[in-house]
């Protein structure tokens, strides 16, 4: 039986130990697909752990790890100001 993690262990995990995001996509033993399901978690055995805390007798039909989105310009204070003053010309 999978055990259930309170919130403070997972802030704990988060913080000590590297977090992947997998997505997955999945149907609901109701019959219901969910397409973009994004759970955080060390490994996938973990995120599927979580997700079937979440959805009991789901079918999972897809599970990928989703890159970190990559930050662009804009993102950091400078390149939001410099973008804000050459709008402004």
């Amino acid at each position: 039986m999978a055990s259930v993690f309170t919130t403070f262990q997972l802030a704990y995990f988060a913080l000590h130990f590297d977090m992947q995001k997998f997505g997955f996509r999945i149907r609901t033993r109701s019959g219901l697909m969910v397409e973009s399901l994004v759970i955080q978690a060390e490994t996938q055995a973990l995120a599927e752990i979580k997700l079937r805390q979440m959805y009991h007798h789901a079918t999972v039909l897809e599970c990928k790890v989703l890159d970190d989105l990559p930050r662009g310009d804009g993102t950091d204070l400078e390149g939001a100001i410099s973008l804000i003053i050459s709008k402004g010309d």
